[in-house]
């Protein structure tokens, strides 16, 4: 019922191939869990596996294509692939950089290899195919392209546990005036 996800939706026909090519030209980014959702990887045109597939989700069933969540692990090689993605591009480096001074190797790097491993995709049901998976995290992925080892079934919606959360407390402090002698506190 988004009007920003229906918006798009309707500028696409509400067609599962050209939503999915859609969502696949969006860029890629990793953190854990869902950060932005569907419309937040809508409006910023970049999400990790997860908010991108939640928008294409969004975008299929506002166009009343059955969808699902599949959550899985990639190997090392593919979540590699999704980190390079984030860096095309990318101007070369420029300048002198000493001997022995510390150079960032994103693709490489442990932590950020186990973030892009723990991926979301799609399973939509396209008329005449049947249930067929759908990963727009990758750029040359077409329908049908599997990338993950699947960790589950089918999934109507994401586990509550991947959303990030934000909690506060509010303490409220009420002013009145309390007549002391010839002053107020």
């Amino acid at each position: 019922a988004d009007r920003y996800v229906l918006r798009q939706t309707a500028a696409l026909d509400g067609d599962p191939i050209a939503l999915f090519q859609y969502v696949r030209g969006l860029g890629y980014e990793t953190y854990i869990g869902s950060l932005r959702g569907a419309r937040g990887a809508l409006w910023s045109e970049a999400g990790n596996g997860v908010d991108q597939a939640s928008l294409l989700v969004a975008l299929l069933r506002a166009g009343g294509i059955p969808a699902a969540y599949r959550l899985g692990t990639l190997n090392q090689t593919d979540a590699q692939t999704l980190l390079a993605s984030m860096f095309d591009g990318l101007p070369a480096t420029g300048g002198h950089v000493p001997a022995g001074a510390p150079v960032a190797d994103p693709v490489n790097d442990p932590a950020l290899i186990a973030e892009a491993q723990q991926h979301a995709w799609v399973e939509a049901y396209l008329p005449g195919s049947g249930w067929t998976a759908m990963d727009p995290s990758f750029p040359t992925a077409q329908p049908g392209d599997v990338f993950g080892v699947p960790s589950g079934g089918q999934l109507a919606e994401l586990p509550d546990s991947l959303r990030h959360k934000v909690s506060f407390d509010l303490a409220v402090e009420k002013y009145r005036t309390f007549p002391v002698g010839a002053t107020n506190l």
